[in-house]
């Protein structure tokens, strides 16, 4: 939002930067052309107003010259052109103040153009100061992606130990399922064992009824046998009991181990698109560091052409101040000269 915000601002400014760089290029045209225009004039006026002078002399000389008879009709002609000449110096001094109102005008206009100066210098300041915010905010965004990327690979990390975990769990697990198989072929071949003492039991019984002291010592034998391995089962019993719980709680860890890892897969997605619109927004950002360091060169350039303008005009406004005061000058002359006549 930041950089959108600072996008507009330039849109902004860079119109009004450019009308105002248009209309100083106008406004310095015009008073060059008016300054050369009344330079010109005012240079015609006092050409005219020398040779009419040098002409009232000539004039003046040849009448006192003259015969005494004609002394009032050369008066009355010498006083016609003196009149003349003050009109002519009259209208050469309106046009002067004229001249002068407008030099103060276009010096007004150099000073309003001095502070639109001082006022595109503080934008360009803060155009700058925004541009060096954004780059702390891109560092910054440097950092978090980097500690992201940090957490990404420690959660990576995790997700193979918990891996090598589960993989141990099914090895445990194996091993018990081939511990149960074994145990269970065991109690098979001593179920046949006993079914075979069974059986020979029975014959002996059938063939020995008439020992019946060994067959009493053979049946207590075959009973405590028979009790041993009863014993044996009932604990044969237990181990595959204890077996099957320790089997259950293997496939309870392996469950929650598959739902872990599934956890963690899903965070891992959520860092993966996280990390893409972290480049995401610094592939922009480096974007818009680009658009502001063009936009501030081409301001700069415009800040130097300006001032060469605005350098060429002072020169112009000074070379005229100096023709107009050396015109004063030569009128000031005239006017003691008329005067003396």
């Amino acid at each position: 939002s930041r950089s959108g915000h600072v996008g507009q601002q330039q849109a902004r400014l860079l119109p009004s930067v450019w009308r105002s760089v248009v209309a100083l290029r106008r406004h310095c045209h015009t008073v060059k052309t008016a300054a050369d225009r009344d330079l010109w004039q005012l240079r015609a006026e006092f050409s005219r107003l020398s040779s009419s002078l040098l002409s009232s002399c000539d004039s003046s000389r040849v009448l006192s010259s003259s015969s005494r008879s004609l002394c009032v009709s050369s008066d009355s002609v010498l006083s016609l052109d003196l009149s003349s000449l003050l009109s002519v110096l009259s209208q050469a001094e309106s046009a002067l103040q004229w001249k002068h109102e407008e030099l103060q005008g276009a010096e007004l206009s150099l000073r309003r153009l001095g502070e639109e100066k001082t006022t595109l210098q503080l934008r360009l300041k803060q155009l700058e100061d925004d541009n060096q915010q954004l780059q702390t905010h891109t560092q910054h965004t440097q950092l978090e992606l980097t500690h992201t990327l940090d957490i990404l690979s420690r959660e990576r990390e995790a997700a193979s130990s918990l891996r090598l975990q589960v993989e141990e769990v099914q090895r445990r697990e194996e091993e018990v399922k081939r511990e149960n198989d074994r145990l269970r072929r065991e109690r098979d071949r001593q179920e046949e064992r006993n079914r075979q003492l069974d059986a020979e039991t029975h014959r002996r019984v059938e063939t020995e009824l008439l020992e019946n002291v060994q067959l009493t010592e053979r049946e207590t034998l075959h009973r405590m046998e028979i009790h041993t391995l009863k014993g044996a089962l009932e604990r044969e019993q237990l181990d595959k009991q204890r077996a099957e719980e320790e089997a259950a709680d293997a496939r309870d860890a392996l469950q929650k181990s598959r739902e872990c890892v599934l956890r963690l897969s899903s965070s891992e997605c959520v860092l993966k698109r996280e990390v893409d619109e972290g480049r995401d927004a610094l592939a922009k950002m480096a974007a818009l560091n680009s658009a502001l360091a063009a936009d501030k060169r081409e301001l700069n350039k415009q800040l130097l052409q300006l001032e060469g303008e605005l350098s060429d005009s002072q020169s112009q406004l000074q070379a005229l101040r100096s023709e107009v005061s050396s015109l004063q000058r030569e009128i000031k002359t005239l006017n003691v000269d008329c005067s003396q006549l």
